[in-house]
């Protein structure tokens, strides 16, 4: 699998920031695998304070997915927010291969 990764982390920070637009930051992210994809899931903060879940393919580079998180979406509504303010993967993290 290490050969099919093409793209780093911060390569990926970097695309999903300027997917979200100016005055958003990365952060959080996770590498693993999406629909048989191997991605990066990056999550965006906004100049408004909206959080956005951006997922990048690690071997191209390319923006899979882009989308705001509600507040009562899966980041919030799952436990993904930890006290240490790490996110971790969990339910309702999975894509609809028809998104894509």
């Amino acid at each position: 699998l290490v050969s099919q990764i093409k793209v780093s982390l911060s390569q990926a920070a970097t695309t999903a920031e300027n997917t979200v637009g100016n005055n958003s930051h990365a952060a959080a992210a996770h590498f693993g695998i999406v629909n048989g994809y191997l991605t990066y899931t990056v999550w965006v903060i906004d100049g408004s304070y909206t959080f956005h879940r951006v997922i990048v393919d690690a071997g191209n580079g390319k923006v899979l997915l882009s989308q705001p998180v509600s507040k009562g979406g899966p980041m919030m509504g799952h436990g993904m927010m930890m006290g240490d303010g790490m996110m971790k993967g969990g339910p309702g993290m999975s894509v609809p291969r028809h998104q894509w």
